[in-house]
């Protein structure tokens, strides 16, 4: 009976020493959550550049770069992408 008691209270010990370093969030995963969103949004972009050229063409390419202030409008490149001019 002696030894379940010593076992128990060294095992809730080691599980509340345990606690601060299971629940601590790291500060590396804030900084990689930023780099991925970065990218996402990267990639988002590219292929909403890609559907201007293979939905509307030139005309719907060169609009859209017109309204985010291009004011040379912009062209599809040969893998049907937006590009705006400068």
């Amino acid at each position: 009976m002696q030894f379940s008691t010593i076992y128990t209270a060294a095992f809730t010990a080691m599980a509340f020493l345990a606690l601060p370093t299971i629940g601590a969030p790291s500060p590396n995963i804030e900084a990689r959550s930023a780099e991925l969103d970065a990218r996402a949004n990267e990639i988002l972009e590219a292929r909403a550049a890609a559907l201007v050229c293979q939905l509307g063409g030139v005309k719907a390419c060169s609009a859209e770069c017109v309204a985010k202030g291009h004011i040379h409008g912009g062209y599809c490149n040969s893998h049907e992408t937006c590009i705006c001019n400068h």
